[in-house]
Formats: structure tokens, sequence, C-alpha cells
């Protein structure tokens, strides 16, 4: 079980990079901006590539596109990677004063592969755009080919290689940006640098030694030493592979195993340390590096190994400074307009669930709407049902948005979305509120809206609905009716207990047979709590909490659970009445479930609830973990390790990570909801859903 009882997490590093804030057309905060390629979310070469072309073709459709001053450029471009180049290419085409900078060398990404490295022209579903050469190839033929045709296209005349940018300011309708080398002018820039940056540090005490590198440029120049490589991605195993053959390797992963690399990639590192050309310590801490030697912490004892090289291969860190002195704004920034956003949001959902829930200072007694449920009109019947108006709404609203603008080519997601519909609309609102309430009338001569959960326990689950539980069950097991406390005529104690017997098999016999067949689908199809996540918080995914921080929390749907069975088991054994769990519909129920996560859908997401607090998640969690066939497959030849399905998931998942063991995800991480926007974001289409035989085979 994740979270707080994890006690190793303080020791991994979050190693998610964050992204600038941008539109659709892909500019920033600051206007005139705009960032493409991997850091834009488009993670690929030829992605990368494509998005440049479109972005291009955009700017050179403008009337203003053109400075008309021979001292500004009309276009800075910074990065000279695929982005980059194919951005230069088209605005070499139209005619438009552009220039290119780069930190180091063009293409410095392909530049610094090892030698002989393949490269790839995926996806094989998308088509190139522009005229930048794509085509699986050597990273010698690959550099050659772009070499070639940046000379021919007279792109190479407007590249300065080995000038970092060390600031860009805008002064009215006008960049200035500043290099190492001098100061520049624009109407636009264009970043492309990409997500690789500068290298990450381990902060081991020696990393500054000469002998420590962040990349393998010659495998053959090395022989006969002692490596030591820290990493558990592609670029780290692929590292060990080359040097293993004529050296002593030895590789170490500050998690429990190799995680973040291709499938071949994983097989070979695997083979390579039960033969003995590799040595592999899982979950180490390199602690220091020495002239002749690495300390390390391994199964919490000190280790020192003879050492010539280190490899520090984990990943990078963007250019935060520059960011900064830029006001540049990242996804999920917070700041004081943030801060005073989520109290504002906070005491609007409350105001709002306090007027259903007659709480403060909505109360029946108190001056505001004093009398207001007596003479509500059709079809505005009673606080609670305008409530569920107003939730309904916010559903198919948000709902029908998210498929017109996000999920139109998705059949998968907009039958998803209108199954949400169906149940929000029949089983939570027309159903209870406009038919059960008009027939309980008749038969009762009393308002069934005093407890609708009757109705919506015939779609919620125990523990998320506890009312059948609570109320008119165990009234009935004791003879008494839950509507006038009095003892049940004949007859009435099995009609009463029908509720009771209903919410059991819908609890132990329907959960788990669901759970069997489609995981936890129940949340991301069915359940109106993640309903309204998955249309309102759609568009704030991205700013799910992730890393082993967040892990922690989510252990507290298990106590939540806890607490329900202790309860409903107390309430059950001594027949008190609902008044006795009213704690537990204060915290859970309304604050928990109705008032907290709905506030912080516009800066956590939406799936809060669901992910750190909901004890029906955290109950077919558990049931999945036991038996589940259903799972997240990976096609692994296609999966590049670009994290666009972790950034997407509105729960905090790191899915590639789960994919690339082939673990099922579902069983093994019990909050994967199975929503699908994983799979809807994937740029290789590399990822489904299916049967665990199913995904197994494929």
């Amino acid at each position: 079980m994740l979270g707080i009882f994890d006690t190793r997490k303080e020791k991994i590093p979050d190693f998610e990079i964050p992204y600038p804030k941008i539109n659709k057309k892909g500019e920033s905060n600051i206007k005139g901006l705009y960032i493409i390629g991997d850091l834009g979310g488009k993670p690929v070469i030829k992605l990368a590539a494509n998005h440049g072309v479109e972005l291009m073709e955009h700017l050179s459709a403008l009337p203003d596109i053109r400075s008309g001053r021979k001292d500004v450029y009309d276009i800075i471009i910074v990065g000279a990677g695929p982005a980059g180049l194919s951005a230069a290419l088209e605005a070499e085409k139209k005619k438009i004063n552009y220039l290119i900078l780069e930190k180091g060398k063009v293409a410095n990404t392909i530049y610094d592969y090892p030698r002989k490295k393949d490269v790839a022209a995926e996806p094989d579903h998308v088509d190139k755009k522009g005229d930048l050469w794509i085509q699986p190839a050597k990273r010698e033929e690959f550099l050659e080919q772009w070499d070639s045709l940046l000379k021919n296209k007279g792109v190479h005349k407007n590249i300065k290689e080995n000038e970092e940018v060390k600031d860009i300011q805008k002064n009215g309708d006008t960049f200035e940006v500043t290099t190492s080398n001098k100061r520049y002018r624009a109407k636009r820039v264009i970043f492309s640098i990409g997500k690789r940056g500068t290298p990450r540090k381990l902060g081991a005490k020696g990393e500054d030694r000469p002998k420590v590198y962040y990349k393998l440029d010659d495998p053959d120049k090395i022989k006969g030493k002692n490596i030591f490589i820290v990493g558990s991605g592609d670029m780290a195993v692929e590292t060990a592979l080359a040097l293993c053959k004529d050296n002593k390797v030895s590789i170490s992963c500050l998690e429990r195993d190799i995680v973040r690399c291709k499938e071949e990639n994983y097989k070979a590192i695997m083979e390579g340390s039960k033969c003995g050309d590799i040595t592999m310590y899982r979950n180490a801490e390199l602690k220091e590096i020495k002239d002749d030697e690495v300390v390390l912490i391994y199964n919490n004892e000190e280790r020192r190994l003879p050492n010539d090289y280190v490899f520090v291969m984990i990943g990078a860190v963007l250019p935060a400074g520059l960011f900064k002195k830029m006001r540049l704004k990242m996804e999920g920034q917070w700041d004081l307009k943030r801060y005073l956003l989520l109290a504002l949001s906070c005491i609007g959902v409350y105001s709002i669930y306090a007027f259903k829930c007659y709480y403060w200072p909505f109360t029946r007694s108190g001056p505001l709407f004093k009398g207001l449920d007596a003479s509500l009109p059709w079809p505005f019947i009673s606080r609670s049902a305008i409530y569920t108006m107003l939730y309904t709404s916010a559903i198919v609203g948000f709902g029908s948005y998210a498929i017109i603008t996000k999920y139109k080519t998705s059949l998968h997601q907009t039958i998803r979305f209108f199954s949400f519909f169906f149940f929000q609309i029949v089983m939570f609102f027309v159903l209870p509120f406009y038919i059960f309430n008009q027939a309980f009338y008749e038969s009762h001569g009393q308002n069934f809206l005093f407890n609708p959960g009757l109705s919506w326990g015939l779609v919620y689950a125990w523990p998320l609905q506890s009312y059948p539980f609570m109320e008119q069950g165990v009234a009935a097991i004791h003879g008494i009716s839950v509507w006038s406390g009095q003892p049940l005529p004949a007859g009435g104690q099995d009609a009463s207990i029908a509720p009771f017997i209903y919410t059991l098999v819908l609890a132990f016999v329907f959960i788990p047979v669901f759970v069997y067949f489609l995981g936890k689908r129940y949340c991301s199809w069915i359940c109106s709590c993640g309903g309204l996540g998955e249309t309102l918080g759609d568009a704030f995914r991205k700013y799910a909490p992730k890393g082993w921080r967040a892990k922690k929390h989510e252990d507290t749907g298990t106590w939540i659970l806890i607490a329900n069975v202790l309860v409903f088991g107390y309430v059950l054994l001594t027949g008190i009445d609902i008044a006795t769990r009213g704690w537990y519909t204060d915290i859970v129920d309304v604050w928990l479930a109705g008032i907290i996560p709905v506030a912080i859908t516009f800066f956590y997401s939406g799936k809060v609830w669901c992910r750190m607090w909901c004890p029906l998640a955290a109950y077919m969690g558990l049931v999945g973990k036991i038996a589940s066939r259903f799972r997240l497959a990976v096609n692994k030849a296609k999966c590049i390790g670009c994290y666009e399905c972790t950034r997407s998931c509105q729960i905090g998942i790191d899915v590639m990570q789960f994919v690339q063991k082939d673990e099922d995800i579902t069983m093994k991480n019990t909050s994967c909801i199975g929503c699908g926007v994983c799979i809807f974001t994937c740029p290789m289409k590399a990822l489904k859903f299916g049967k665990r035989e199913k995904a197994i085979a494929a």
C-alpha cells in the first residue's frame, strides 16, 4: 500500500519536469513568446518538427509578423532542435527575418547521443510536415542530412552556435534577448529548447571531479576501467550496455528497480546483471565520489567500489533562473492571485453547499431564505433539488464542451462522457426528485426528499452511500420505522429491509464483479463525484499533484473506509439511530466529498476526492489487488518514455513507470480509475486497456 507506510520516499527525487503555461497556439503568458517542441508537449522528433511548422504557419498569417525594422528581427528562435529548425525552414520559405540562438551545437540532443545510436522517426501514424529530413537512421546520418539540408536552404547563415540566452525581456512590442555574446531585438520569440536543459546533479560530495560525466560520447575510447553509472532510464541503461563489454560496470538506481527504460533495454540490462557483466545496485544512494573510488549506501550499509569514471544520467533541469527573470509562468505555479482565487473558490462552493444543507448562514431558522422550501415552485421543489440541478448542469455543460473541443475524435471518451450524463440526469436527479418523490408522497403522505439517498443508493454502493445501511436497514432490523420511530406494522419489516439487502448485494457482489472485469471504471463512467471531476476538472488535469509526496496522502481513503466499517458495525449492533454518525457525515460526506474537492478542482484537478479520500475507491482498490482481469497494457516497442501519459493523468499516477515494468496498475496501484485519457494523449498510440490475459499476450 503506497503512502504514509513507505518510509523510503524522501530520498527519491521528483523527476517530473514542469511545463510552461501555454495556450493552444503555444503562446505563453508573455504575449509574443511561444513555446514549441518537447517543452511544449511534443516529445518526439517528428511531433516537435510538425509543431514548428504549425506555429510558423500561424505566425506567417498574422498581419504584423514583420517588424519593418533592420535592427529588429521578425522572430528569434531559441534552440536549434527539430522544432526550432523546422520553424526556421518555414520562415526561410516565407521570407521572414529570423535568427536561431543555440546554447551548444545544432541538433545538440542528437549530437549527444552515443556513436552509431539508432534514431527513430516515430510515430508512424503521424505524417511529417515541412522540409526537415526525418527517417529512421543512425545518429551520424541524421546529423549529416540535417547539416546538408540547412546549408542547401541557407538556414545555416542565420544560426549562432555556442551562444546561451541569459535573459529575455519585453519592452513595449519588442523583445530584448541577451546572450553570452551580445544583445538582440525581435518582434517575437520562439522557445524550442526541449526538456534536456542542464544535466541534473546528484548533490553528492565530489561530483565536481573531472571524472564525472553526464553523457557518453565514444564508448570505444574507454576500456579496462571501473565504471559507475547512476540512473534508471534509457540513457543510463544504454551507457551501461555500451561499456560493459570492455569494462567493469556497476549501475545504481534510486528506486527498487530499473523502471524508466524500454523493454529491450530492460531485458538486456537484466541479462547483463545476471551473467556478471553488470553489477546492479537497486535502491542505492551514491554518497561520495573520490579520486579512485565511490562510496554508496546500499542495504543501509556503506560500500566502497574502485572507480575510474562516473556517469550521472538522471535527467535534466530546465533553466528555472531564466524563466523566473522572464516572469514565465509554469503550470500550477502559485502566486498571490492564485491564492486569492482559491480562497474565493472555497467561499463560493461552501455557500452553495451551505444553501443546500441548511448550514450557516442559510439555516432553517435564520433570516436568509427563511421559509423558502415551502414556497418553491416547480421544478425548484427544494434546496437540494436546486443544488443537484446546478451539479447536473455543470457535468453536462463542461462535459459537452470537452467533447466538442478536445475529444471529438475519440469515440471512447465521448461514450464515457455520455455515460456520466445518463447516470447524473436520470439516476441522481430526475428519478429521486421528480419521479420517486411524487410516488413516495402519494403512498406515504410525506415528502420523499427528506431521504433522497434511498434513490441514490440504487447506484451508489457502500461505503460511498450509507443511507440504506444506516437508516432504513438498521432501523428495520430492530423493528422500527425510520420515518416515524414507531414499531413497524406486521409485514413492514421485510419491506423496509429490502434496501438493506439490495445494498449488500450492490457492495459485496456487484462491485467485486465489476472490479474483476472493469477495474475501477465505476469512478470514471458512473459515479457522480467522478462525473464532476472528469468534466469540470478535465481542463485542469495537468495540475494533479504527482510524485511521492502526493502519494503519501492516498492512504486517507483506506482510513476513512476503516472508520466507515467501525461506525456501521456499531450502529448495526446497537440500533442507535442516524445521529450517532453525525461526525462522519459532517467530515466525510460534506467536507471531504462535497466542499473541498469541488473548490480545489481548478487548482489541483477534479479527482482529489476519488484519489485521496473516497472510501469506495479504496475498497475497489483493495478488491482489485486480490482479483482483477482489467489492466492498462502497452506496446513497449512504441513507448518512448515521454511522460505525456503521466502528465495527463488526473490522479497523479506515474503511468509510464507501471507500463514499462509490465505491471497491472489496477492491481498494483490502487489509484487508477481506467478513464483512458492517458491512452488518448499518448503521442505514440502505445497504450490500451484490455483484459489481463489479452493484454499480456499483446
